[in-house]
């Protein structure tokens, strides 16, 4: 019984063998092809032959390597430079200003020329320490101003925090009145 088997298999594989031979070197045969004008003119290309039919000897087959690609460097993302601010002043309140009592905050508003980068923030300086957190704005708000003298700035910076440029400082007075 098992020699049998052993026997189908050698026999499957042979055929199978030779199925793949034929099939390989088939693709390298190629039909002949007959040309044949009839009376009206009419040429017409057929792979029968005929008793008026010529056969066509077609020279080599014609091919092409396949194109490499393309051997040019791809191009490089441009990245839009940040501006360099020819101006950056605070426009209110004006320098010198003095601050009622009464009043407990005061919006701080600048100017950038040219506009403010949107990857760069501004932070506002009071007496040189950080008011607030950076942001991509232009006004600003200071609240509970206490009495006295105060000295503010504006600072852009970059992505980073790294320091790009700041305003020239104004000084603003806060008066509070006295309690005796």
């Amino acid at each position: 019984m098992r020699d049998t088997n052993i026997m189908k298999i050698s026999v499957f594989s042979l055929l199978l063998c030779s199925a793949f031979g034929l099939i390989v070197s088939s693709s390298n045969l190629q039909a002949d092809i007959f040309k044949t004008t009839d009376e009206q003119g009419n040429v017409s290309f057929s792979d029968e032959s005929t008793e008026r039919s010529e056969k066509i000897e077609l020279g080599p087959i014609n091919t092409q390597p396949f194109p490499k690609g393309s051997t040019r460097p791809k191009p490089k993302k441009q990245v839009a430079k940040p501006p360099k601010y020819e101006q950056v002043s605070i426009v209110s309140p004006q320098p010198e200003t003095t601050i009622p009592p009464g009043i407990t905050a005061i919006t701080v508003a600048i100017t950038t020329s040219p506009i403010l980068h949107p990857q760069h923030v501004v932070q506002i300086m009071m007496n040189g320490a950080p008011k607030g957190t950076p942001r991509h704005s232009l006004s600003f708000e200071i609240n509970d101003l206490y009495r006295g003298e105060h000295s503010i700035q504006a600072n852009i910076l970059d992505q980073q925090g790294k320091l790009i440029t700041s305003s020239k400082p104004i000084k603003v007075y806060v008066i509070r009145p006295t309690v005796r």
